[in-house]
């Protein structure tokens, strides 16, 4: 459902419509590419894989957006009107992204020679300092945690 641009294109048949069902002991398919090293022949190495994922039982909004603005509007912080339009994806709960800012960012976790902002919880990590948009410049990523997805 993408155009020449490889751009979301609503107006493809077929797109915004569907749901995926899978059933106690059927098989998915997942493929992916690791960007640095991992497995055999790399005997330094120690890689786990973690593969995330959310039933609509744990989260009944949850939708795929049918533009490419971030879930909880554009602004610094998200707010939870905005994460009701339904054309933005939404694929964690506010409550969630709520929580990950009043949570005390993991401070034992590596982060190289970045300045961390103190007062953005768990937003603040090694590949986003500023906490993630919230302070200078939005680098927010709809309503995923920061910390969760660098790290874990």
């Amino acid at each position: 459902c993408k155009d020449g641009n490889n751009n979301y294109d609503v107006t493809v048949e077929g797109a915004t419509k569907g749901t995926m069902k899978f059933y106690q002991g059927s098989e998915l398919y997942v493929e992916w590419h690791m960007q640095h090293g991992c497995g055999v022949g790399h005997p330094n190495l120690r890689c786990q894989i973690v593969l995330q994922y959310m039933t609509d039982g744990d989260n009944p909004n949850m939708r795929d957006g049918t533009d490419q603005d971030s879930a909880g509007g554009d602004g610094n912080d998200p707010t939870e009107e905005e994460t009701a339009e339904p054309a933005r994806g939404y694929h964690e709960p506010y409550d969630f992204y709520q929580a990950c800012i009043q949570r005390e960012r993991n401070k034992g976790l590596f982060t190289a020679d970045q300045q961390i902002e103190e007062n953005g919880g768990a937003t603040s990590t090694r590949q986003n300092p500023n906490g993630n948009g919230r302070r200078r410049g939005n680098q927010r990523h709809g309503l995923e945690c920061p910390e969760e997805r660098d790290y874990f």
